[in-house]
């Protein structure tokens, strides 16, 4: 058997104008979003990831969520931890498995992917990041089974985020067979991430070549999409 050497994984795109700037990133939420973000941002490279989520993996998840059924009955976080791990190579010391919620008590990152399927966990993420003094990017994931949307807020841009933010009371119950698919979890996860290595690359080369809208949203039956540009 070959040994794989360390950081074979990254080979095939380590001159990338977005490589080697590893950052510490929080992820609330580890269900149809988060499972694939989680194991999307761990093959970007070596970023330390810190995983909020107190649900375990039930049966019904694994019709969009990136989970197997030997996952079932285990905690979203750990199992999330062990697919990186099956996945990558990353180190063991860099994934943090949080199985609990996510609370005005919890360590947010400066740089934080809120991947919640409710306003109330979302708006909780939001205020805590919104107290950093060193905050930088808070990128919140939306969907249903065939739209999705995503919300990009850097720090000044907390005010015209916070008019997107509703009550939970506001939205309709969904139909559970009409709530979420494996296709889009994954498209929506590769958007955010998209828009964290954009803003990295941005960064490392001194100027916004890149883009990294405010707001982008597809609606996959008419394959139409939509962005909302950052403000200047």
């Amino acid at each position: 058997m070959t040994e794989v050497q360390h950081k074979d994984s990254h080979t095939r795109f380590n001159s990338v104008d977005w490589f080697g700037d590893f950052r510490e990133i929080t992820i609330g939420g580890v269900g149809t979003i988060g499972s694939w973000l989680s194991l999307l941002l761990a093959r970007t490279g070596e970023h330390e990831l810190i995983m909020y989520d107190d649900d375990k993996v039930e049966g019904i998840n694994l019709s969009g969520q990136l989970f197997s059924k030997d996952d079932v009955g285990k905690s979203k976080t750990d199992s999330a931890r062990d697919n990186i791990f099956s996945f990558t190579e990353i180190s063991d010391q860099k994934v943090h498995s949080m199985n609990q919620k996510l609370t005005s008590e919890s360590y947010v990152s400066a740089i934080a992917f809120s991947c919640f399927d409710n306003m109330k966990a979302r708006k909780e993420m939001f205020k805590k990041w919104k107290t950093l003094e060193n905050r930088e990017l808070f990128i919140d994931g939306r969907m249903t089974i065939e739209t999705y949307e995503v919300y990009v807020v850097k720090k000044g841009d907390e005010e015209r985020y916070e008019k997107t933010l509703f009550n939970d009371s506001q939205v309709g119950e969904q139909i559970c067979s009409l709530k979420n698919t494996s296709h889009t979890g994954a498209l929506i996860a590769a958007r955010m991430v998209t828009s964290f290595t954009n803003h990295i690359a941005n960064g490392l080369m001194g100027i916004d070549i890149r883009e990294v809208p405010f707001h982008f949203r597809e609606d996959m039956q008419l394959q139409l999409i939509t962005m909302e540009c950052q403000q200047k």
